[in-house]
């Protein structure tokens, strides 16, 4: 037969076995940073923001810099330098695509589709303009010039652009060509630095790629240092590369915060208890949970974002609860003589129902959180439950099995910390319990006051609160703007239509606008200055009609005679004047033709096609001057047109959220509601009072962010049903201890002080956040912190003050 201490030590081993299973597993756990992901699956009134953000990844370009610290050597080209570093990018798997400078195909299009065309690309100021530059003497006098220019040496670089436009009808079309979709130069100002573009071939693991990358832009660096005799740097920026970073910031900080609060948490506890065996056991559950927690997560999940990993420290925080509160208590019956196992026995008797009471409240509340439509919440849904049902299991199979260990108690005596911990506490609680009258006076005009603020109550939604500081890449984008004039922000414009034609129509026509309301902004990077509907080609040709006959083709054909040009020498141009001329309709480019940069531009699936155009500068400031020129833009009803942007995002998520925190809220609320009703055995009166510390807590919380302007964000709003929890928490405990201790009154007193323990250790787990250089979580988690303890300040003051003020006069009337 297996004697208790065989138990004890059996048990303690397949608990470390397993956590020590955990902990290989929760090394794998990956941290999702993409803040795409943040996005909500739907949103009332419009498409999903994520699946709006997805379509749009094509266009996220990683931008190269490819840099010569000391300049380059005489007669050097930055750019062949740079198409040099694309060439050695190209055969890694990492890209679908690397562009630098002008590429074949962008020169076959130009030639080819663009120039001899170029017709086609005038206004209608501009025709007026085409008499002009068709009269017979100008013809006559710009072939004479094409002649000798042929004929020199610069006519064996420019003959293919002559020969696609021999009589200058679009002296800027070729400019225009070049332009890429981010930027218009590619050598900075002071000639050390060019710019390479590359498409990404996986976004799945962004910060994996992000490693990668930066071991190929090392190895390619050096070879091109060896090849060049000069130092040359090669650095990028883009969402691998943010992400690659984020993830090593926010896995180091997470580990700092998870043992920073350990360690001051196992501080506290011996200082409180004066002793080390009672402290290490309680830690040592709770790790041994928050590990195993973590191993679950890796199976069933494989990676968390990390607003969800934050939430690490604030569980070991929440876990060492449940063992202050039994600690506490078999410590003091230790000291009245009673055995180890018996005030062990004891201890959990009084405590079980609270303590199951306090998990199943936290459960259901969190539960529920399930629902949302935000991935974060969705994941603290089940973090959160998880968590606290291994921490139970925890405090079973670690934590109880060493307090039963011989000499469990090894120090009997009140510790100083304690004795003045106890008179702090003990004398609040007496003087609420002396002066009730007073106490509730003054919660109902503090009460007041703050909740009159409400109104005043800002929410912050800006992504880049969730962005930690990242010097190298935030001084590269710095370098962007200003060598460059390369903006990364995230502002695009998709129409939507059931056709090419028309949405290329609609986003020629807001191209128009959008340059319209700033003339002195970059124009927005639109596929319309090359890419021509059906329908406006045959509108186009019919503007045209009257200037380009078929007589004027003939006298053209005569004058290239005369000039001695052979017209098989511009075959595209004489085509295109042909086609005009007949009336016979020219052909949309074909798909296969277009670079690779404008088929971004462009998506064609069943039934609908999407054109984008691209903005950029400033993201508030576009966003802003996008919305004033949609609004006056309008477009037909089979369109729809979708701004996307981060301040845009941002007040999408704003609404949103308020919508879908009310419903998870009320469900959440309503199954504590259902949880304690059962816990109190259907007692309405009880369940009432032990969810006033935790109402009043959270209206204070938000009285005083609402007055002192503290906003709001969305990780301080996720985080508000633990508040909820902890508030429950204490009110449970007083309630549950009233039946022993004979009033609500001295149920308070009797736990006051592991009351208060409790809540330093939650604060402790929240007040570590504010280490992160997330400014979300390093303003949210003191700021949650703060919450916590007003709970706490509003149990031992109005619990008391409402059983002496109110409980006992309607037990006197009663009498």
């Amino acid at each position: 037969m297996l004697s208790l201490r065989h138990l004890r030590l059996g048990i303690l081993t397949l608990a470390i076995t397993a956590t020590v299973l955990a902990v290989m597993a929760a090394s794998g756990l990956h941290v999702e940073t993409d803040l795409v992901e943040l996005l909500p699956r739907t949103t009332p009134g419009s498409p999903s923001l994520a699946t709006t953000a997805r379509d749009m990844e094509p266009l996220e370009k990683v931008v190269l810099v490819l840099t010569l610290p000391q300049g380059p050597a005489a007669g050097m080209d930055l750019t062949d330098l740079g198409c040099r570093a694309r060439d050695l990018l190209i055969p890694s798997d990492l890209f679908l695509s690397v562009r630098c400078g002008w590429s074949a195909k962008d020169e076959d299009f130009l030639l080819h589709w663009i120039l001899p065309r170029s017709v086609l690309y005038r206004d209608e100021a501009e025709v007026r303009s085409l008499t002009e530059a068709l009269a017979p003497d100008a013809v006559a006098q710009h072939l004479a010039g094409l002649r000798r220019e042929l004929q020199g040496v610069t006519g064996l670089l420019s003959s293919p652009f002559l020969r696609a436009d021999p009589l200058g009808l679009a002296p800027d079309a070729w400019q225009l060509a070049l332009q890429g979709p981010l930027t218009r130069s590619l050598v900075s100002r002071a000639g050390d630095r060019t710019l390479i573009f590359a498409s990404m071939a996986d976004t799945e693991d962004a910060a994996g790629t992000g490693r990668s990358l930066r071991e190929l832009l090392s190895r390619v660096s050096a070879e091109l240092s060896a090849e060049v005799h000069l130092p040359v740097h090669l650095e990028g920026i883009g969402a691998p590369f943010y992400a690659e970073a984020y993830e090593s910031t926010i896995r180091r900080e997470v580990a700092t915060t998870i043992t920073l609060s350990a360690v001051a948490i196992a501080l506290l506890l011996i200082s409180y208890f004066g002793s080390l065996r009672l402290p290490i056991a309680v830690v040592a559950g709770v790790g041994a949970a928050v590990t195993w927690t973590g191993g679950i997560l890796f199976l069933t999940h494989g990676h968390l974002s990390f607003i969800a990993i934050s939430m690490g420290a604030i569980l070991i925080g929440l876990g060492v609860d449940y063992g202050i509160h039994v600690g506490n208590d078999m410590q003091c019956l230790r000291a009245s003589g009673t055995s180890g196992p018996k005030a062990l026995a004891t201890a959990l008797r009084i405590h079980r129902m609270a303590i199951l009471s306090s998990a199943a409240t936290t459960f259901v509340g969190f539960i529920v959180l399930t629902l949302s439509t935000f991935r974060p919440l969705r994941e603290l849904g089940t973090l959160i439950p998880l968590g606290i049902s291994l921490i139970l299991l925890g405090f079973t199979l670690v934590t109880l099995p060493i307090l039963l260990s011989p000499n469990s108690a090894s120090s009997l005596r009140t510790s100083p910390v304690r004795r003045v911990l106890r008179r702090a506490v003990h004398g609040v609680v007496r003087t609420a319990e002396s002066h009730p009258l007073a106490i509730l006076l003054l919660f109902a005009l503090v009460t007041g006051v703050l909740a009159s603020g409400l109104k005043r109550l800002e929410f912050q939604s800006d992504f880049h609160l969730f962005r930690p500081p990242v010097p190298e890449l935030d001084q590269l984008e710095r370098s962007l703007r200003e060598d460059f004039s390369l903006s990364t922000g995230t502002t695009r414009i998709l129409v939507h239509s059931s056709s090419l034609d028309i949405a290329l129509e609609v986003a020629a026509g807001l191209t128009d606008a959008l340059t319209r309301s700033d003339p002195d902004a970059l124009p927005p990077l639109s596929p319309t200055p090359w890419l021509l509907g059906g329908k406006t080609i045959r509108e186009h040709q019919q503007r045209l009609s009257s200037e380009i006959t078929m007589e004027t083709v003939a006298r053209l054909r005569r004058q290239f005679a005369h000039a001695g040009l052979r017209e098989d020498g511009f075959p595209e141009f004489f085509s295109t004047l042909d086609a005009i001329a007949q009336g016979r309709p020219l052909a949309a480019i074909p798909r296969e033709e277009w670079p690779d940069w404008l088929g971004e531009l462009v998506h064609e699936k069943t039934g609908e096609a999407t054109v984008t155009l691209v903005l950029t500068g400033d993201g508030p400031v576009v966003a802003s001057r996008a919305d004033q020129a949609m609004a006056r833009f309008s477009a037909p009803a089979s369109t729809r047109i979708v701004l996307f942007s981060l301040p845009r995002v941002g007040r999408a998520i704003q609404m949103t959220l308020r919508t879908e925190l009310r419903r998870l809220m009320g469900w959440s609320i309503l199954g504590i509601c259902i949880t304690l009703l059962i816990s109190f055995r259907g007692h309405l009166g009880w369940t009432a009072l032990s969810l006033v510390p935790a109402a009043a807590g959270v209206l204070w919380l938000l009285g005083i962010c609402a007055w002192a302007s503290i906003p709001l964000n969305l990780f301080t709003v996720a985080t508000f049903p633990v508040l909820v929890g902890i508030g429950i928490d204490d009110g449970l405990h007083v309630v549950h201890g009233a039946a022993r201790a004979g009033s609500v009154a001295n149920a308070t007193l009797h736990r006051a002080e592991a009351m208060t323990m409790t809540t330093l250790t939650t604060m402790i787990g929240f007040g570590s956040l504010g280490l992160s250089s997330m400014p979300a979580i390093s303003r949210g988690g003191p700021l949650i912190a703060v919450g916590v303890g007003l709970c706490l300040l509003l149990t031992l003051t109005l619990m008391p003050a409402l059983d002496r003020g109110i409980l006992r006069r309607l037990r006197s009337d009663r009498r």
